[in-house]
């Protein structure tokens, strides 16, 4: 699995991202590159895929962003549109497109969940499997490491 992300799958102090924590439940079979602050605009995931040669070695590309994007400004149609862009590059280059979600009870709520609807009708409407996030938060936003957990436990449920 290759996963494109944000700092809610970022391993900082004492919190291990979920990515992390869903290698040891694969068998490190887990690509990722989670950035703070990072949004779908500065993200070249095609350039990535490429460079990485991710599509070759893994069958599933997550997508964990967006939410960086709303927070500085952009509007939400943008956002989502450009997300359904980027699910096409990863389909393009042959890895299974897989959505993730932002928690529901995040000191932003009205930033994440306008993008979490938008992102599970998204896929929805494209069959896509979803990863949802949790409500076990270190800062209001951040998962902590119970969280992080609890992620990576529902993405092996839903991909494995």
């Amino acid at each position: 699995m290759a996963v494109f992300c944000d700092s809610i799958g970022f391993s900082h102090g004492k919190v291990t991202g979920w990515p992390e924590h869903l290698k040891t439940l694969i068998d490190d079979k887990v690509w990722h590159d989670c950035r703070p602050s990072w949004t779908l605009q500065d993200y070249n995931v095609e350039q990535t895929i490429i460079d990485s040669g991710l599509a070759n070695n893994y069958q599933y590309g997550v997508l964990a962003l967006g939410f960086n994007d709303l927070f500085h400004g952009a509007f939400l149609g943008d956002v989502l549109d450009l997300y359904e862009s980027t699910l096409d590059i990863i389909a393009f280059h042959g890895l299974e497109p897989v959505c993730m979600t932002y928690s529901y009870n995040t000191v932003f709520t009205t930033l994440a969940n306008p993008l979490n609807e938008g992102i599970v009708f998204i896929c929805e409407q494209r069959g896509l499997k979803i990863i949802a996030n949790t409500d076990r938060l270190l800062d209001g936003l951040h998962p902590d490491n119970l969280g992080s957990m609890e992620i990576a436990e529902n993405a092996w449920r839903v991909l494995y």
